[in-house]
């Protein structure tokens, strides 16, 4: 019994419909299965990867011996470092006076005044008091004796920075702030300030032990030029102190271009005024005299010349205690001789 032509075709469709299934089944399980089988791959690897990286270094004699060698050298770079920046570090009497300090204070201030510079032939302006205003100026008073420590340092250090300006050329010390920090109880004016938690607790615990160190922040403003800022960089680098620029910026002192334009053009007005004035007042011409040509400066600004740059700028100085450790252990040492003595006797 022949088929009719729509079931062939119709069983032809149905047979390619099986195969297109089939086909589209076979792709989806093999997608499948790839991925599987990179996800197990992977997982794989980051387990490898977590098991070398969280392994404790093998025992072995080289690895020990390794370990014990970089401790020694870290020791040693530490030592040695710390010695380097604490080089500069100084001990100042405790046991000073507030009214020995002010009458040293006006003394040492009269003498940082008389420095050469570049104002009226001083480093600083008649009146400047270098950040001691409070104590030397109008409404002076008298510190206070637990002030007097920080106001030794702070003095001793801004005197240093005076004798380095006036030996690089600095041409007026124009500002000079002392910076108190927060974290202390008292700064040097005599003020209370809270002191943070963390620092309390440290001190509960006995974070206190050992050299500590002490950072002390000024602010200043410099009159300058170029060579002698570049001086005072250096200056402050090689300085046995521990000392940080943390901040500067320049500020220009006068517009050198525009002071010349104005000046050549003050003077054409005054060269031009009397001509003038005797054209208004003279009747009968009378015939031009010829002047000497002048040769025109085209000059406008000079480098050399140029004006100084305020530089205004932050420093840090830090003093490790390293120095006040050092002066305790002879000290601790000292009460030994007399009973070394009287054993002698």
């Amino acid at each position: 019994m022949a088929m009719s032509k729509g079931k062939i075709v119709a069983s032809v469709a149905g047979g390619l419909f099986v195969l297109a299934v089939g086909a589209l089944g076979y792709l989806l399980y093999d997608a499948y299965d790839t991925r599987t089988e990179t996800e197990q791959e992977l997982a794989d690897e980051i387990d490898a990867y977590r098991r070398y990286n969280h392994a404790a270094v093998f025992p072995s004699t080289k690895s020990i011996t390794a370990v014990a060698s970089n401790k020694a050298d870290y020791a040693a770079w530490l030592g040695i470092a710390g010695a380097f920046s604490a080089r500069g570090d100084k001990v100042f009497s405790k046991d000073e006076s507030p009214a020995a300090f002010k009458q040293r204070l006006a003394q040492e201030v009269r003498r940082l005044a008389a420095l050469p510079g570049g104002a009226e032939g001083h480093l600083a302006a008649p009146g400047f008091l270098f950040g001691f205003d409070k104590y030397l100026g109008e409404s002076a008073v008298l510190p206070e004796s637990s002030a007097v420590p920080r106001l030794a340092v702070q003095l001793d250090t801004i005197s240093r920075l005076a004798d380095m300006f006036a030996k690089v050329g600095v041409l007026e010390v124009k500002d000079i702030r002392r910076i108190e920090p927060a974290a202390e109880t008292e700064d040097a004016d005599g003020d209370k300030r809270r002191r943070p938690a963390a620092k309390a607790r440290g001190a509960k615990n006995g974070d206190d032990e050992g050299p500590k160190t002490q950072c002390l922040e000024y602010r200043l403003a410099i009159l300058v030029r170029p060579t002698a800022f570049v001086g005072v960089l250096n200056a402050l680098t090689s300085d046995v102190r521990f000392m940080v620029v943390k901040s500067f910026a320049f500020r220009e002192s006068a517009d050198m271009i525009v002071d010349k334009l104005n000046a050549i053009e003050a003077a054409l007005a005054k060269k031009d005024a009397p001509e003038r004035r005797r054209r208004r007042r003279s009747t009968v011409a009378e015939p031009p005299t010829e002047d000497a040509p002048k040769k025109e400066d085209r000059l406008i600004v000079d480098p050399e010349l140029d004006a100084p740059v305020l530089v205004e700028m932050t420093i840090a100085v830090y003093d490790f205690g390293r120095a006040e450790t050092s002066a305790a252990e002879p000290a601790a040492a000292a009460p030994a001789a007399p009973a070394a003595a009287k054993e002698g006797k």
